[in-house]
């Protein structure tokens, strides 16, 4: 079975004294071996890049498809896995802006984890406290320093989960060793 091919190429033309700018999809047959390899990209598995491609990688993004196959011919910029990187390549190369899949840095699986801090309670009594009709700016910590990392902005949403308890509920007493007896 024969197989296409398609890419995009840029080609310019003089017509009447005007340079005309034109992308055109050019598509080439590829032999039986050649066809037989998948070509990056085709999720779709018609043998060339088409807006059906872009759909299904969107689609199993979306749906976090784990599929070895998915992730092995989505993967476009061969970063480990599909995103929205792959997304935005695979896109630029139907508009014909880039004619090649560049290599792209390995994509950390994220862990999931959310960092833990200690609670601290060490916040001004409510009487002490001046009103104010002006919503508080939330990337700035207690004592006045500012947020400006990642790990910096878990920490302050420590500091007003604790804020929250702290103003709303009082400070709920550890009971973890207290000892029960029946």
């Amino acid at each position: 079975m024969k197989k296409r091919k398609c890419y995009w190429e840029k080609a310019t033309a003089a017509v009447s004294s005007a340079v005309i700018a034109a992308t055109a999809l050019t598509c080439v047959t590829l032999n039986s071996s050649a066809a037989d390899a998948a070509i990056t990209g085709d999720l779709s598995g018609n043998g060339f890049l088409d807006a059906a491609d872009l759909s299904l990688m969107k689609q199993g993004i979306l749906e976090q498809n784990k599929d070895a196959a998915f992730k092995q011919t989505g993967d476009v910029n061969q970063s480990g896995a599909v995103n929205a990187k792959d997304t935005a390549m695979l896109r630029e190369y139907l508009l014909g802006k880039i004619t090649a899949f560049e290599k792209g840095e390995p994509d950390g699986e994220p862990s999931g984890e959310i960092p833990t801090f200690e609670k601290s309670y060490n916040f001004p009594a409510v009487s002490s406290i001046k009103a104010s009709n002006e919503v508080p700016d939330p990337f700035i910590f207690q004592d006045g320093s500012k947020v400006e990392s990642p790990d910096d902005w878990w920490k302050r949403q420590a500091e007003i989960s604790c804020m929250y308890e702290y103003y709303m509920y009082g400070v709920w007493r550890d009971g973890s060793d207290d000892e029960v007896s029946y």
